[in-house]
This record gives structure tokens, sequence and C-alpha cells, in this order.
């Protein structure tokens, strides 16, 4: 809504700019330069508005596409991550079933445990 809406003065042939908001058929607009009057027709009206909706509307569902196309690209990834830390947190505990520690501690026993 913020939009201006280019015009070109007959008069004086300067370039001024109207907000998109106001630019509707029948409406008087004034040259802020030499006052010269422009009142836009019905046709030109429906052309700026048809124009304004397929700029945004392409860019809205390009936009959706991407918004979408990166939230499965972050579910992918995610479930990835996910896959991989429980593959991970498995090897580490197969690999502590696997290796036994050295020394491992025997209490002793019998005449030995007397003199420890």
């Amino acid at each position: 809504m913020t939009w201006q809406v280019p015009v070109l003065c007959q008069h004086c042939n300067d370039n001024y700019g109207i907000p998109f908001r106001h630019f509707q058929a029948g409406v008087v607009f004034h040259c802020p330069s030499c006052s010269g009057s422009f009142v836009p027709t019905s046709s030109l009206c429906k052309a700026v508005k048809d124009s304004f909706e397929q700029f945004y509307g392409g860019r809205r569902r390009k936009r959706e596409a991407y918004e979408r196309k990166r939230a499965r690209e972050q579910a992918e990834f995610e479930k990835k991550q996910s896959s991989e830390l429980a593959a991970f947190k498995e090897s580490l505990h197969q690999m502590a079933e696997e290796r036994k520690p050295a020394g491992k501690l025997v209490r002793p026993k019998g005449l030995a445990a007397m003199f420890t």
C-alpha cells in the first residue's frame, strides 16, 4: 500500500508519484511542479491494479514455495541428524560392550588378601 504509481505530467514532463491506494478512476491529481491536473481512466486503473496483483501474486507464490521447500529440508536435516546421533550412541555402547578395560579390579582372595 505504500507503493507509488509513477505519473508523467503532460504539461511539464515532470515525473511524480501517486500512492497506489489513492489511484482510482475519476480522482483528480495535480502535478506538484506545475499544478497540472491528471485524471486516470478506469482502463488505466484496471491495468495498474492488474499489474500490481500479478507482480505480488507471483512473489507470494514463489515465497510460499520457498518456505515449503525450506521446511521440508529442515525436517530432513533434523531427521538425518537424529539418526546419526542414535547410530553414534549405539556404536559407543557397542564399543563399551566389546572392549574390556585393562587391569580389571579383582579382589585378592585367600592368604594374599591379608597383606594388602
